[in-house]
């Protein structure tokens, strides 16, 4: 079996389907500020190892590919239009001087409803661009903070990955809610919103030092985060 290159990207498994790729994108969902960026790509279901994942394509031979290799990258109008001619995933490369932090839900979704009640806590608050993943059981949201930093790629005990860099996310432009632009955000409202608990500070009466977010919203999100 040919297992093929390294892979960077969005390689969640579906161990639990028969896939039957179509690909139907909703561009006019996709905010046009990443649809003004030339850090698009392929994508299509590979098997690997026994396992299908999404892997980033050559549109012209489908051959894997790098997804970080700024030669292959395609303009939003390109990528739809092999996305149509050849039933392609669409796909964005993220890297850090853009600004954006990725975050994936996986598998939070059943029959449309989120069941765990800390991550609905934090997509009722994103106030943020939200679409559901290829799956239909993930969520995909976007925000632009450029000054976030966080050690790991993961938060514990929550379904939750975050990337900032090297990292490219299936894109299927199909809103979860109303649509909404991607928010700006500053770094530690960010942080507390996902429930970074070490960078949750309290000031001299117990409330939490930001005010970006309402009282309403910090108490819920603390609430919430208090399960773990």
């Amino acid at each position: 079996m040919n297992s093929g290159p390294p892979v960077s990207g969005d390689t969640n498994t579906d161990k639990d389907k028969n896939i039957a790729p179509s690909f139907n994108i909703h561009p006019e969902n996709i905010p046009d500020e990443l649809k003004s960026i030339p850090h698009w790509i392929l994508w299509d279901y590979k098997e690997r190892d026994g396992t299908i994942i999404k892997v980033p394509v050559n549109p012209k031979n489908g051959a894997w590919v790098n997804a970080h290799d700024p030669k292959i990258w395609l303009s939003f109008e390109e990528a739809l239009r092999y996305s149509k001619e050849l039933n392609l995933g669409i796909g964005f490369d993220f890297t850090k001087e853009l600004g954006y932090v990725f975050i994936d839900l996986d598998h939070v979704l059943e029959n449309g409803a989120i069941r765990d009640q800390r991550i609905k806590a934090i997509v009722e608050n994103a106030d943020t661009f939200t679409e559901i993943s290829p799956s239909g059981d993930g969520l995909h949201l976007v925000f632009k903070c450029p000054d976030f930093e966080f050690d790991s790629t993961r938060i514990k005990k929550l379904p939750i990955e975050i990337y900032t860099n090297a990292r490219y996310s299936t894109f299927t432009g199909v809103p979860y809610g109303e649509f909404k632009p991607i928010r700006e955000i500053e770094a530690e409202d960010l942080k507390l919103l996902l429930g970074i608990k070490e960078e949750r500070e309290l000031d001299k009466g117990d409330e939490l030092k930001n005010k970006k977010l309402d009282d309403d919203q910090k108490r819920k999100i603390t609430e919430l985060l208090e399960q773990n």
